[in-house]
């Protein structure tokens, strides 16, 4: 069995009206026909920190700074394109994005900014649904 490591971002963006601010969340539609965050593999000796960050800005081209105190590791196995066993392990973390415009790569189809719950329906594995009710759990508690 091979081992992954992996580190990615959930990403927000505060949508401001006159009263109000909604806030929305960054999801990706991978070529595997999935809908996920930005994230991808550890390379050479990247942190976890540096890797989400890198792969956030080669994913979609926005650059932010992660909010401290939130790290949430999660774990799980799946068949590689050759059939392979992998135990991959991916740390998610938390960042304000300060604009919208996403220059997508082409390891993905679309994207799309959506308020909570409809990025819950979104999503297409149940571990990224309770990662990103934690991290909106965090940002109420936490952001400024």
């Amino acid at each position: 069995m091979k081992q992954e490591f992996s580190a990615g971002v959930i990403v927000y963006y505060e949508e401001k009206s006159s009263a109000t601010i909604q806030r929305v969340y960054l999801l990706l539609y991978y070529r595997n026909k999935y809908w996920d965050f930005p994230k991808g593999k550890l390379e050479n000796k990247e942190t976890y920190k540096e890797a989400a960050l890198r792969e956030l800005k080669e994913e979609t081209g926005l650059a932010l700074s992660l909010k401290e105190g939130f790290e949430q590791t999660i774990s799980y196995f799946f068949k590689d394109t050759d059939g392979v066993l992998v135990d991959k392990t991916v740390v998610y973390f938390v960042g304000k994005a300060d604009t919208k415009n996403v220059t997508l790569s082409d390891e993905h189809i679309d994207f799309e900014w959506l308020p909570l719950q409809e990025s819950i329906s979104q999503l297409t594995y149940a571990n990224a649904k309770q990662v990103l009710s934690m991290a909106d759990n965090f940002i109420n508690g936490n952001d400024e």
